[in-house]
């Protein structure tokens, strides 16, 4: 669903900042639409650190918060990628208690707690008008997925900074404003329960990237 313009020529301290914001919006993605137990290893062992060293050259606001994420597991082994598969179903997916942190905005629209309301309306009319179409799995998913606001978030600042196009970026800051509302309830959720450090610490990154992007 992304498409990235980067024909428009960028300061060196530009590019870092920028391609480190991009990155990070990919890997919340990754993270939330559930991590492949075969990328898993190189995701969190060669992926992570080097983005969490590009962070502290460029964007210290998020610097810190991938820290936290790149320290909130111990060494990579199959073993711990199955589990963290293992706790991705219970919390979000499928659970005899309850999904802890459901997926989808409309969840957490006050009074509803049911997908499909009125941000999946929404968020489909903004993918329409953008001519975007999400693929895969995500074409069955309601339109109010994270995962797929993460992605609409993506393009927004690609094509800003690709075509130096400032209603792009204006949408973007504006987008990501509206969506830390539920995104911070997301969080607490995750926060206050008893899981993983890894999608507390996720989350917590989640929140200061779009605390980023609504302050540039």
């Amino acid at each position: 669903m992304t498409e990235k313009n980067t024909n428009t020529p960028m300061s060196e301290d530009e590019n870092l900042d920028q391609v480190c914001l991009l990155n990070c919006i990919e890997l919340c993605a990754i993270i939330f639409r559930g991590i492949d137990p075969e990328e898993c290893a190189a995701l969190l062992d060669e992926g992570l650190p080097a983005l969490a060293t590009l962070s502290s050259e460029s964007l210290q606001s998020l610097s810190r918060p991938l820290k936290n994420l790149e320290n909130s597991y111990p060494d990579v082994t199959d073993t711990f990628c199955d589990e963290l598969e293992s706790e991705y179903v219970r919390l979000f997916i499928n659970s005899r208690d309850g999904i802890v942190a459901p997926l989808y905005e409309s969840c957490y629209e006050p009074g509803s707690g049911r997908v499909m309301g009125e941000s999946h309306v929404a968020m489909s009319k903004l993918l329409e008008e953008a001519g975007l179409t999400p693929t895969g799995e995500q074409a069955s998913e309601p339109m109010d997925h994270l995962c797929i606001e993460l992605e609409y978030l993506y393009v927004l600042l690609a094509n800003g900074w690709g075509g130096n196009d400032d209603d792009s970026l204006k949408q973007a800051s504006a987008f990501a404003a509206q969506k830390k509302v539920w995104v911070r309830k997301f969080s607490e959720k995750l926060t206050n329960s008893d899981t993983m450090k890894f999608y507390v610490a996720a989350s917590e990154l989640l929140v200061s990237m779009l605390e980023e992007i609504t302050s540039s």
